[in-house]
């Protein structure tokens, strides 16, 4: 069941027992309780790479990405090591030559609305 915004879960406010927090903690210690204290395997790390890729993102989550990055200032240091990470990558083809008509065109209409 997914969480919907203003619901009030049906556990809030109720205390757990103590009989139930020793379960819980005896289960985590012996590695019975989800993820914890454990790994994927690597053949499991490439199915779930395999299904991520051609995921796409709607414009929605797009949208919020881009406003959570907005105002963020990065270090001298953070900013040496973002340039490192990208140096040696290969564009795909077209690349360039997308950006720079993006450029144009964002360019053409920032002078059309200061022309104004």
């Amino acid at each position: 069941m997914a969480f919907k915004k203003g619901n009030i879960p049906w556990n809030t406010g109720k205390k757990c027992p103590e009989e139930t927090k020793e379960k819980i903690i005896k289960a985590i210690k012996e590695g019975r309780y989800g993820m914890t204290r454990k790994k994927h395997s690597e053949e499991t790390k490439k199915l779930m790479s395999k299904r991520a890729i051609g995921r796409k993102q709607t414009l929605e989550t797009k949208n919020k990405i881009s406003k959570s990055s907005i105002g963020k200032i990065f270090t001298d240091e953070h900013r040496k090591n973002l340039s490192l990470a990208g140096k040696g990558r290969k564009k795909q083809k077209n690349v360039s030559k997308k950006l720079s008509n993006q450029k144009h065109t964002l360019r053409e209409k920032l002078m059309k609305k200061f022309m104004e």
